[in-house]
């Protein structure tokens, strides 16, 4: 099932619709009784709409904000090393779901800008440098989920299994792949962080394609579901409208950033100046 809205709001808003009035099956993963559709195809047409409002649940600033100073600037603890931020800070369930050596495996951050895959090099190097290498390449991907990753006992089986990057008619459009959404918590975090990894990317390309602007946000959803545990979280949301709202990187690229990495290593750390980004970042967390 595909489909289309023009920003995260009405996308999100028309997806939990579906899957709550008419999901495709009622299973029990775990034990836990979800609703879900299989093989959901979300196309956002305007990645700059990425946050939305509602007056019942809205996208929780506080919490993305925390997570995504921990994803620039390349994290992966669960604990706090004296006043750094952390993974279990942001939310107790990292902990839960935790390494036993104290590290997350879906620390997006860490894994496209610190791990090295190839030739010391990143995977958000390699998609740069593909399509500087080649503007019509289809290569430029990044595995997420990786072998690595599979083992017994695993609590933190990345949900994430690819972020695909095109250029095509002077615009930048992503393509991302994965095999379980939670379409009440996770999505809310997932998809305005991929949006602004969008603007990210036509920023640091912009010095090779300079007519270079956003295209299209593609997700393609294994398993799109909703707990029992949150249908009446969905039943009254979908009561109230859900409106636009937007954040920009700006002029800047928070990507492994000195402001970013100052609020990742002293949480009590306050940005004073005049980066409108940063300011959401500082100010949210």
């Amino acid at each position: 099932m595909k489909i289309t809205g023009l920003g995260f709001h009405d996308t999100y808003e028309q997806a939990a619709r579906e899957i709550y009035l008419k999901p495709d099956f009622v299973s029990n993963p775990r034990g836990m009784e979800v609703k879900e559709k299989l093989g959901l195809h979300m196309e956002i047409l305007n990645p700059s709409h990425n946050l939305f409002e509602n007056k019942h649940r809205g996208v929780p600033l506080k919490y993305l904000a925390n997570e995504l100073v921990l994803y620039f600037a390349g994290k992966y603890n669960v604990s706090s090393l004296g006043d750094e931020a952390s993974f279990g800070e942001a939310s107790s369930f990292w902990k839960k779901i935790a390494k036993e050596d104290g590290t997350v495996n879906s620390a997006y951050g860490y894994l496209l800008f610190k791990h090295q895959a190839y030739e010391q090099q990143t995977q958000w190097d390699w998609i740069k440098n593909n399509l500087i290498a080649d503007k019509d390449s289809r290569q430029a991907i990044a595995h997420i989920n990786r072998p690595f990753h599979q083992y017994d006992g695993n609590k933190d089986f990345v949900c994430t299994m690819s972020y695909h990057f095109f250029i095509r008619e002077n615009k930048l459009h992503m393509h991302v792949h994965r095999r379980s959404q939670d379409m009440v918590f996770g999505i809310t975090y997932d998809v305005p962080w991929e949006l602004l990894l969008m603007q990210c990317m036509v920023k640091e390309l912009k010095s090779h394609y300079p007519e270079l602007s956003l295209g299209s946000y593609n997700l393609f959803i294994g398993s799109a579901h909703i707990y029992q545990r949150d249908y009446d979280t969905i039943y009254k949301m979908l009561m109230n409208e859900f409106t636009p709202y937007r954040i920009s990187i700006g002029s800047v690229n928070p990507i492994m950033h000195k402001e970013v990495n100052k609020m990742a290593s002293d949480r009590n750390y306050k940005y004073k100046g005049g980066k409108n980004f940063f300011s959401f970042l500082s100010d949210n967390r």
